[in-house]
């Protein structure tokens, strides 16, 4: 008789960052240590060397393992990691928002900024200069 499995109730159509909290959420429960120490700082420092290399061969792969251990990290610290995602778009978007306004009250859209003008003018904002 085959029993349902511990991920099996996990919906393949909840958006990717709910998926991973979830998944690692359940595998923690069976005390899985490979999920959990992905969740180590050094860990990943590793995969994002590796994903920055010019010779990693699998950069996607690489860039969702790293997705997953920052999704197992957030869980460790209590953390949600969609929640959290999702109040930093919401406060790019408004400081991109209050940029691209400043931009246009001065008569230029963005496109017609060169680099260094929009950096100068994300900067004046001076909210969230840590933002990006």
């Amino acid at each position: 008789m085959w029993k349902k499995g511990l991920l099996d109730g996990v919906p393949k159509a909840l958006p990717a960052l709910l998926q991973a909290d979830e998944i690692v959420e359940r595998v923690g429960r069976v005390q899985f240590q490979p999920l959990a120490q992905m969740a180590s700082p050094d860990r990943i420092r590793d995969q994002i060397d590796r994903f920055t290399s010019e010779a990693e061969k699998a950069p996607e792969a690489v860039l969702g393992e790293l997705l997953l251990a920052l999704a197992s990290l957030a869980h460790e610290k209590g953390l949600d990691p969609e929640s959290a995602l999702r109040g930093t778009l919401t406060r790019f978007r408004e400081q991109f928002g209050a940029m691209e306004g400043q931009a246009l009250a001065g008569g230029q859209p963005l496109v017609d900024l060169s680099s260094d003008e929009i950096n100068a003018l994300w900067q004046s904002l001076g909210r969230r200069k840590d933002m990006v």
